[in-house]
């Protein structure tokens, strides 16, 4: 037997539920007429018990709370079920997005690498590669320097520009 076959399957259920809370109902309507609405005297004949108004609403509780009490409980196990989905949802989402970033991460540490090695590769070309990757690193020191000064200048033109 496989655990498929031994899981209820989703239309089991409804019809489980349905067919208990009718059973229940039955014995409860049953217990309501007996204490609540009426009764029966010594010769068998049926009695009505019954109150006016707001006297009657408390003396019957029973006949309003049960409906309202189950009603209560299927909406709670309904909402509760939405939101178990949803964080089930939410964590598969989160996975997934997790899994997405370590792919992307991935790639661009294969893109810099691959970048490394076609760059590599052209400076192995030449005979002059050492002296080219000095330059290239002076004039990214001087470029720094340019931009560190221009940042700074700026900043003391809104100073001024402030006071």
């Amino acid at each position: 037997m496989t655990k498929d076959s031994r899981r209820w399957s989703s239309y089991v259920k409804p019809i489980v539920l349905v067919i208990t809370i009718a059973v229940l109902f039955a014995f409860w309507e049953h217990y309501l007429f007996r204490h609540f609405l009426g009764t029966f005297d010594h010769k068998g004949t049926a009695m009505q018990k019954s109150a006016n108004g707001y006297l009657f609403f408390y003396r019957a509780w029973p006949l309003w709370s049960f409906p309202l009490f189950l009603g209560v409980v299927i909406t709670a196990l309904w909402k509760g079920r939405a939101v178990s989905r949803s964080r089930q949802r939410l964590k598969l989402l989160e996975k997934e997005r997790v899994r997405q970033q370590a792919a992307l991460h991935d790639l661009e540490a294969a893109l810099r690498t691959c970048q490394r090695e076609a760059v590599l590769a052209d400076y192995s070309a030449d005979d002059d590669a050492p002296e080219k990757v000095r330059e290239l690193v002076q004039s990214y020191d001087e470029l720094k320097e340019n931009y560190l000064a221009s940042l700074n200048l700026i900043e003391k033109l809104l100073l001024k520009i402030k006071e």
